[in-house]
């Protein structure tokens, strides 16, 4: 195998793995999520400009988000000290988010 073919082909599998090929975007969004609510917990406490606004993401360090033709599953590190925390805070970490899983599904034609 020519060294380019074998980047990309890890290139696409990259992440840590590719973790399935699912046969419909619903069956890829739902392995995503449950990988996600087996995150770790925390505390939403509301803040700044979130602070009236009801927060109804999770509450684990893991979430999804859907690009293209998959869902990438990312986590990101909570705070050692275990205390709630505050929604402006979750913006930055979540930011700070590193992709884990890969969950793809076929196209259909």
């Amino acid at each position: 195998m020519k060294p380019f073919p074998l980047f990309l082909t890890l290139a696409i599998c990259g992440l840590t793995a590719c973790d399935g090929n699912y046969s419909s975007v619903l069956e890829a969004k739902k392995a995503c999520e449950d990988w996600a609510r087996q995150g770790v917990e925390f505390a939403l406490e509301p803040s700044g400009y979130l602070e009236s606004i009801e927060y109804t993401g999770g509450t684990t360090n893991r979430f999804c988000e859907k690009k293209e033709i998959r869902y990438i599953g990312y986590m990101f590190t909570l705070p050692k000290d275990g205390k709630a925390i505050f929604a402006d805070e979750l913006i930055k970490l979540r930011s700070n988010a590193k992709p884990i899983k890969n969950y793809s599904w076929r196209k259909s034609n």
